[in-house]
């Protein structure tokens, strides 16, 4: 471009400068957390490194560009969450250390979306997979925690505009390794030399959910889920395999003020992971679980609100077919912080990887002020296989009962200001008969996050 081209267009990029302000967007958020548990990874509070403090310091920023002229936006954001351990860290990226644990920066967002219509879109690159199912589908990078929750994913959508029907077709590849395939900044070995992970394996996948809202008061969808695994040598607890689970749910609210969810899951193919002993065996996969919640709302000033939930996922009893139903993408703290770490000791030290799990139990929310809510529940965790077939450490389980115990929660959360919200959160589990000891399991949590 000539200079006079540039003299020409000055004077319509200052007489354009509110549209640029509809170009480009940006945001970010800085989150402080100070994370206390005793018991959660050991379930023994006799053992070494049970008692843990953890500050974690997580910022993010993000950008978006909306292309003039043509359907298209890019999405890119970048996070860091460097961690203070104030107790010898029990995690093996820390290793019985205190002090700060410095952590790489990362794209935890990048990706091109293209609309064409209010009822189409695709979107290719890094991303969250937001409106998917969240009980198997909600974390691509268990590894490190709540610090990142991206999918490297292609995801076409559509919705009918009448009718009630979508589809949502989702291609994945999961990277375990924090510089691939888009590059971090910073180290990204921790204090051992050995690589940080984002999962225990190279990961691909595919996710059809095809759903339908033509029924009235109800939403009926049907997903069929495909996860292939790739063990890394380099992660000695990493799957290797191909499992193929179909989903259905059903979930609806009625003018009474109760809302409802039903859905199902039937798990089968082909699995190597580590076995009892720390045996690699292949074995064919056939799974099952169940996730159900009824909820009324009350139309009064405190919005209160109460829930029956119900969850099954099968166990292995460790004879023919494996039959530990795999969570896939649902390593997340959906109902229990503290749960992300108790079955890490009965699941090859994979955190998150619920299974083996019966629990039921109550839940009351409420709003004892404004801008304010409280959360309290309590749910019986059972296990329906009485021995975990993957345990680390088998000491700590006990071979001989069903019962894991009574959990309760409490969370009171507060919105400050528009930009500045806070939580506090404390749970705690009194271990049963599924464990050797009879000790409290307990997690606490301050938190501060300011939005922009």
């Amino acid at each position: 471009m000539r200079p006079t081209h540039i003299l020409l267009l000055f004077p319509a990029l200052l007489a354009g400068q509110a549209a640029a302000a509809d170009l480009f967007s940006f945001g970010g958020d800085l989150r402080l957390r100070d994370e206390y548990s005793d018991a959660a990874t050991t379930l023994d509070a006799s053992l070494p490194r049970a008692e843990q403090n953890v500050v974690r310091f997580r910022a993010r920023a993000w950008a978006g560009l909306d292309i003039p002229g043509v359907p298209l936006s890019l999405n890119a954001g970048i996070a860091a969450e460097p961690r203070c351990h104030t107790e010898p860290a029990a995690t093996g990226t820390f290793p019985g250390k205190t002090g700060v644990e410095w952590r790489y920066a990362i794209l935890d967002r990048l990706n091109l979306r293209w609309k064409p219509a209010a009822d189409v879109s695709l979107t290719l690159g890094r991303q969250t997979l937001d409106g998917a199912n969240t009980w198997l589908i909600g974390d691509g990078t268990p590894g490190d925690g709540s610090f990142t929750l991206f999918f490297d994913a292609l995801r076409a959508r559509w919705k009918s505009g009448s009718g009630g029907l979508s589809a949502d077709l989702t291609l994945l590849r999961q990277n375990p390794d924090a510089d691939a395939p888009l590059p971090a900044i910073g180290r990204v070995e921790n204090v051992n030399g050995a690589r940080y992970s984002l999962t225990e394996q190279r990961e691909s996948g595919l996710i059809l959910n095809l759903a339908s809202d033509a029924l009235a008061g109800a939403r009926v969808e049907a997903t069929y889920l495909w996860k292939h695994d790739r063990f890394d040598a380099l992660r000695p607890n990493g799957d290797d395999g191909d499992l193929h689970t179909l989903h259905a749910k059903a979930s609806g609210e009625t003018a009474a003020g109760f809302s409802w969810s039903v859905e199902a899951a039937w798990q089968f193919g082909r699995k190597t992971d580590s076995y009892a002993g720390g045996v690699r065996e292949r074995r064919d996969v056939s799974a099952h679980a169940l996730n159900a919640r009824l909820t009324h709302a009350s139309n009064d000033a405190r919005r209160n609100r109460l829930s029956l939930v119900i969850e099954h996922l099968s166990g292995d009893d460790g004879k023919g077919r494996d039959n530990l139903f795999d969570v896939l993408w649902g390593r997340w703290p959906r109902f229990s912080e503290m749960a992300v770490y108790t079955f890490v000791n009965e699941t090859n030290r994979r955190s998150g990887q619920y299974n083996n799990l019966q629990r039921a139990g109550l839940e009351w929310a409420f709003n004892p002020a404004a801008e304010t809510s409280l959360l309290l529940a309590y749910n019986l965790w059972l296990a329906p296989e009485k021995r975990p077939t993957r345990a680390a450490t088998p000491g700590v389980f006990s071979g001989n009962g069903h019962v894991r115990g009574h959990f309760v929660r409490a969370v009171l959360t507060r919105q400050f200001t528009k930009q500045i919200s806070g939580h506090l959160l404390g749970e705690a589990l009194f271990q049963g008969d599924y464990y050797a000891r009879r000790d409290t399991v307990v997690f606490a949590r301050a938190q501060v996050a300011w939005e922009w």
